[in-house]
């Protein structure tokens, strides 16, 4: 094996999940170990590694399969990068976000010690969680995705208790699954805004071709985890910012001025949106391509060019939940017919 995803590819075979829900799933897992630690300097900001992916696809497609390979790596190191629940309220989340023996986490680089608030947030029915405070859930992810400090007011807060709850240096890694029905329903009513498909990548699929009538764990499986383990147990030591390679630079502003070209010509609001936060996802894309065959924190063109590859290859299917946004009242007829 010469990597962690060729490691993890094999690992994740022998179902019937697609092979692009088991790639992000990959990217995913790499995003959880490496957590706040790294970053790429942009300026006044940083930009941290964390990603979120909804897998979008019919009921017994794979996704909660692809979803569940992942989360059977990244809970080995459940101390040192430890998950959120499956259900319950944003608020509660915050509220155990905030707690410093939770999910309060450290590490040093040059000399300085910094703390850092680390989840890895799986959710098997995104739908679900959906309905017990739809706006309240998608506001809370959007508001936590990049900031530095994360509040909340407690309405209830007893005597002498704090008011608020404060994350400290929040890092969520969000990993979810939905059908397009609910998907749609959610876009059509407003709950999955722009503030929201702007930071997540939507994996649309539907059923992979595969066959698969009884699921094996083979040797080679068990060998590839393996790996994957000891890959990720190295990344968790990882400290410190990622700087562009030869010619990593160049190619970066070349596909940025033409994204912006495109972004301009773009009439479709939601696409409009995609487009002015696609170089974010890009960059930390490439960033986890990277860090599954080094760990030197060096961007390269090779990695940048599979993280535009394997964006643009999301892209492709946005059709399929976006083209119910706004107010045409033909959308859905069109879409069918373009699908």
């Amino acid at each position: 094996m010469k990597n962690y995803l060729e490691a993890y590819r094999i690992w994740s075979s022998g179902d019937e999940s697609p092979e692009i829900y088991h790639t992000l799933a990959g990217l995913s897992t790499i995003s959880s170990y490496i957590s706040r630690q790294v970053w790429i300097d942009q300026g006044r900001d940083r930009t941290f590694l964390n990603l979120y992916v909804l897998f979008v696809g019919p009921a017994g497609n794979g996704k909660s399969t692809a979803m569940s390979t992942a989360r059977k790596l990244v809970t080995n190191f459940k101390k040192e990068r430890p998950a959120g629940p499956e259900s319950g309220t944003w608020q509660s989340l915050v509220k155990d976000l905030s707690d410093k023996e939770l999910h309060r986490r450290k590490y040093q680089y040059q000399d300085k010690k910094t703390f850092f608030t680390h989840c890895s947030l799986f959710c098997d029915e995104f739908g679900s969680l959906l309905k017990n405070d739809p706006q309240g859930w998608v506001q809370f992810l959007t508001r936590i995705y990049g900031c530095d400090d994360f509040d909340h007011k407690v309405k209830t807060a007893a005597e002498g208790e704090s008011r608020y709850d404060l994350v400290e240096n929040p890092y969520l890694v969000f990993l979810g699954c939905m059908t397009p029905d609910l998907t749609k329903e959610a876009v059509t009513e407003g709950i999955i805004s722009t503030g929201f498909n702007r930071r997540c990548v939507f994996v649309v699929s539907g059923f992979s071709g595969k066959c698969v009538p009884m699921r094996t764990l083979t040797d080679a499986q068990m060998q590839a985890r393996d790996y994957c383990l000891k890959w990720a147990k190295d990344l968790l030591t990882v400290k410190g910012p990622f700087t562009f390679g030869p010619n990593t630079m160049e190619a970066y502003e070349d596909w940025y001025m033409s994204n912006r070209q495109r972004m301009k010509n773009e009439s479709v609001p939601f696409m409009a949106s995609w487009l002015n936060s696609k170089d974010q996802i890009i960059l930390r894309t490439a960033m986890l391509y990277e860090l599954a065959i080094s760990k030197e924190r060096l961007l390269s063109v090779e990695s940048f060019l599979k993280a535009v590859e394997l964006v643009d290859a999301t892209e492709k299917n946005f059709h399929r939940i976006f083209s119910l946004s706004g107010r045409n009242p033909v959308a859905d007829i069109a879409n069918k017919i373009r699908t």
